[in-house]
């Protein structure tokens, strides 16, 4: 539903914004693409940003509920993310690049909007319309 990952987006978002917010000359990456992963076709998003990234002990945890890195935050963000994610019949990845940063990877499988069928039994997903697609 165009709602939930409106707000998927928008914690992706906020969450790397709040986290470069101190870092004069710190970049926000936000990548879409269409991947072919185990027999079906997907959206790919990730947001990737430049702050400080993630602490060693919490990759393991960023998902779970009230797990933050920040002071004032409730740790329900990312929490929210991959419930989202998770209704969608998606995967989602934390990555602590080399360079520094976070990025989150998320992957979406497609559904054709003209059936509503998903092109993995099973699995709910996002809509695709060709139509737009082709233009």
């Amino acid at each position: 539903d165009k709602g939930r990952l409106r707000q998927l987006l928008h914690n992706l978002v906020k969450n790397a914004i709040e986290a470069i917010h101190d870092n004069q000359g710190s970049t926000l990456w936000i990548r879409t693409q269409r991947e072919h992963v185990t027999g079906a076709d997907c959206a790919e998003l990730s947001v990737r940003d430049d702050g400080p990234g993630f602490p060693d002990h919490l990759l393991a945890s960023a998902f779970e509920p009230y797990v933050t890195t920040k002071p004032k935050g409730t740790g329900l963000g990312l929490a929210v993310v991959k419930k989202i994610v998770e209704e969608h019949g998606g995967w989602i990845q934390l990555e602590t690049p080399a360079e520094g940063g976070a990025r989150i990877v998320i992957r979406l499988p497609f559904r054709h909007e003209d059936t509503g069928v998903s092109t993995t039994p099973g699995v709910p997903a996002i809509p695709l319309n060709t139509d737009q697609e082709a233009g």
